[in-house]
């Protein structure tokens, strides 16, 4: 499935990906200074859902090519709808 390198390859490009997301995100928004601000320790990473949901999809959407593959006979033609 997934080697242990290729995880923390996506891991990394992830987290790079988010660094450079919230510094956009914090030099493009307004700021309120109305509202109460909480700052609650995140117990994952944004970085770190992001690679889970990721290879949660991969291996959903390979599930499904694989039982499209496996009963084919069964599912007319017009039903399938799924390009991998």
């Amino acid at each position: 499935m997934f080697t242990e390198d290729k995880v923390t390859e996506i891991f990394c490009m992830a987290d790079d990906f988010c660094e450079f997301f919230e510094r956009m995100i914090e030099k493009y928004t307004f700021h309120t200074t109305s509202k109460r601000k909480y700052h609650r320790n995140n117990r994952m990473s944004k970085s770190e859902i992001m690679v889970i949901i990721m290879l949660c999809s991969r291996i959903i959407i390979a599930s499904l090519y694989i039982f499209e593959i496996s009963f084919k006979s069964f599912i007319p033609a017009f039903m399938i709808y799924i390009n991998v």
